[in-house]
């Protein structure tokens, strides 16, 4: 029912929506910070986005912008219910995995040690399961090393954490 442009001007970015059935456009969102990356549509009403380490969601027909989490980076699952993601530091921290629902809720997380670093996970075709990419992280030299190997895990099985 709608689509998107993505343009920057003059400083700004900006997310602009055409309704298909009557041709006009709207100016939807603007940020002049780091907009727009990683937009996606998950369902006729509801585009995800990242502004600047803030993953949103907009609603075309409301015009609502809601914050979904501090991830710079994020996937959905296969059934539009999860939004994983992590907040790249550029290699220089431990990195972790979060989870949390679309529709707002409990954000979760991968758990792992303070040695390990997680990136880039990915959900099973069902969604149940998350998988990540983890590597050793040096604490002393702040930086991952050696090959990464891939951790499973249940979503159900996730722990809560504050906030994401």
């Amino acid at each position: 029912m709608w689509s998107v442009v993505y343009s920057r001007a003059n400083g700004y970015g900006r997310l602009d929506l055409t309704d298909r059935t009557t041709g006009r456009r709207y100016r939807m969102y603007r940020s002049n910070d780091s907009c727009c990356d990683q937009i996606t549509w998950i369902s006729a009403h509801t585009l995800v986005f990242v502004d600047d380490y803030e993953v949103k969601t907009l609603d075309p027909v409301t015009r609502r912008v809601t914050r979904i989490a501090g991830f710079s980076n994020f996937v959905i699952s296969p059934n539009g219910r999860w939004v994983a993601g992590w907040a790249s530091c550029g290699g220089h921290c431990a990195e972790t995995v979060e989870v949390v629902p679309l529709a707002g809720g409990a954000c979760k997380a991968v758990r792992h040690q303070a040695d390990q670093d997680d990136s880039y996970p990915f959900f099973s075709r069902d969604s149940s399961r998350i998988t990540v990419d983890r590597q050793h992280f040096d604490t002393k030299r702040g930086q991952p090393t050696g090959l990464p190997y891939d951790v499973t895990v249940a979503v159900s099985a996730l722990q809560p954490v504050p906030a994401c």
